[in-house]
C-alpha cells in the first residue's frame, strides 16, 4: 500500500519530464488481494432464504402456473439461485440456497431479481430489500410486500 502511495506522490509532483513508476509500483493480481471471502466492499458470505410472494397480471388477477426464477444479475450475472411455479392462486414459496452477501455493497455489487413468465406474459422485480430484510431476520424468511406483475408480451 505504501508503494502505491509513493507512486502517486511521485507522479503528482512530476513536471513535464517522463516518470518511470515501474520500479516503485508493483501490479498485484486481484486474486492475491481478495480471496473468496473478501471483496473491495467487505466480507463475502453465503446464506439460504425462503422467499414468499405472489404474482398477478396487469389486470390484478392472480397468475397460476407461472414459472419463477430468483436471479443475481451483477455479482454472478444470470445465475439462477432457485426456481418455482406459482400455485393456482398465484402464490409461491421459493427456497433459495447459496445466496451471496457482500457487506456494505448491497445495491451495487449485488442485484437480486425475481423473474416470472408464462407462455404469453413476463415480468421481473428487484428484490434486494426483501432479501436483506429476510437475511437479517431471525428465521431467514422473506415476505414480498409488492406482487410480481406479469405483462402481456
Amino acid at each position: 500500500m505504501m508503494s502505491i502511495f509513493l507512486g502517486v506522490l511521485i507522479a503528482g509532483c512530476a513536471t513535464d519530464a517522463d516518470v518511470d513508476l515501474s520500479s516503485v509500483v508493483e501490479e498485484v493480481p486481484v486474486e492475491e488481494v481478495f480471496d473468496e471471502h473478501q471483496s473491495p466492499c467487505g466480507e463475502v458470505s453465503t446464506f439460504d432464504l425462503v422467499l414468499n410472494g405472489w404474482v398477478i397480471n396487469e389486470a390484478g388477477s392472480p397468475v397460476g402456473g407461472a414459472m419463477l426464477q430468483l436471479e443475481e444479475r451483477v455479482w454472478e450475472p444470470g445465475h439462477v439461485h432457485a426456481s418455482v411455479q406459482t400455485d393456482e392462486d398465484g402464490m409461491f414459496e421459493l427456497s433459495a440456497t447459496g445466496l451471496t452477501s457482500v457487506a456494505d455493497c448491497w445495491g451495487s455489487a449485488l442485484q437480486y431479481w425475481i423473474f416470472g413468465e408464462t407462455s404469453d406474459m413476463a415480468g421481473d422485480l428487484p428484490v434486494n430489500t426483501v432479501i436483506v430484510e429476510g437475511m437479517l431476520g431471525a428465521n431467514s424468511d422473506a415476505e414480498m410486500v409488492t406482487p410480481l406483475i406479469l405483462k402481456w408480451r
